[in-house]
């Protein structure tokens, strides 16, 4: 949060002020000068608020994309125990299972 803060949130709102000083002083018009604020306050807001939104999908994606991952390292790992007790098809089923959900959420984040 800091980082984000000084790198881009402060630097980003100083910008913003420094350009409606300029118009308020150098073209005497508050009117663009208020506008220009409303407009780039307006933008900053809808630009957090998808990012927040895609951020839910992106956050399921990576809880399945790990959940795939640790499904064949457990299989490929254990493989000797899976041969055992002919597991095979078990082992198929989970990790295809895995991998489609982590396919159905990567599409939802790339739709959104």
């Amino acid at each position: 949060l800091m980082r984000y803060g000084v790198l881009y949130l402060g630097p980003a709102i100083g910008e913003c002020l420094s350009v409606c000083i300029m118009f308020l002083t150098y073209f005497q018009d508050p009117s663009l000068a208020a506008v220009v604020f409303c407009c780039l306050g307006l933008y900053s807001f809808v630009t957090v608020y998808l990012t927040l939104w895609r951020k839910k999908f992106r956050s399921a994606m990576n809880k399945q994309d790990n959940k795939w991952h640790d499904r064949i390292t457990d299989s490929l790992t254990n493989f000797e125990t899976v041969k055992y007790f002919t597991n095979e098809s078990y082992e198929k089923a989970r990790f295809q299972e895995a991998v489609s959900g982590y396919q159905k959420y990567s599409v939802d984040v790339q739709a959104s």
